[in-house]
């Protein structure tokens, strides 16, 4: 509420059916990761983190044909000095 009272964000309709995709991708992410916690190491569980990235990516690719790491590196080169 506040941050739509500063302009900082503005509400956006989305539809249902995307609201659950998300939802259930989301709780079945985070249950999965703390399965991994529980039957194995840390360090092994820091190794998983890493590939996660380049999963999302392969899914993005292979299901929207739309590789974000190319929007990343731009909008992170607009940021270098």
């Amino acid at each position: 509420m506040v941050s739509n009272a500063t302009g900082l964000s503005a509400s956006k309709h989305v539809p249902l059916w995307e609201l659950l995709w998300f939802s259930l991708v989301a709780n079945i992410s985070i249950a999965a990761m703390n399965f991994s916690l529980m039957l194995n190491s840390v360090g092994f569980y820091q190794v998983k983190l890493l590939f996660d990235f380049a999963f999302s990516q392969f899914l993005n690719l292979a299901f929207k044909m739309v590789l974000l790491i190319v929007h990343i590196v731009f909008d992170f080169n607009r940021y270098r000095n």
